[in-house]
């Protein structure tokens, strides 16, 4: 039941930070979708700390040209208050130059604080999985 409840969690978050994303509203995304404390490890870039520094980040994608970021979770697992989410996210675009979709994979830990569930740690790799 707990993994049940999980899996619905985490893929209601993904559906929200694809329609944040597409829409260019990253501060409603980092607000919904990760912890006040969180932190990003992104290819070739610093560690981001906080909702703020990964706004940044995911600022960084959108001025590449990347219009839209669909996650697909493939594997989920739990454990009481921590979860994790291994999965491929396709990211498009439209910029001259640029491939329409790219391919990366990533690794969230998920955190469950006041019986909602938010991203931790984030982690991707511009390739596929």
């Amino acid at each position: 039941m707990e993994n049940d409840a999980f899996e619905a969690a985490v893929r209601a978050q993904c559906v929200l930070f694809a329609d944040c994303f597409a829409r260019g509203d990253l501060a409603a995304l980092v607000a919904h979708y990760y912890t006040d404390d969180a932190g990003m490890l992104a290819p070739g870039a610093p560690v981001l700390r906080g909702r703020e520094a990964i706004r940044g980040g995911l600022a960084s994608l959108r001025e590449l040209g990347f219009e839209t970021a669909s996650l697909e979770p493939l594997h989920l697992g739990v454990e009481q208050s921590l979860g994790y989410e291994v999965g491929r996210v396709r990211l498009t675009s439209s910029a001259a130059g640029a491939p329409a979709v790219q391919t990366a994979r990533y690794l969230v830990v998920w955190c469950k604080r006041n019986d909602t569930w938010r991203v931790q740690w984030d982690m991707f790799a511009m390739d596929e999985i």
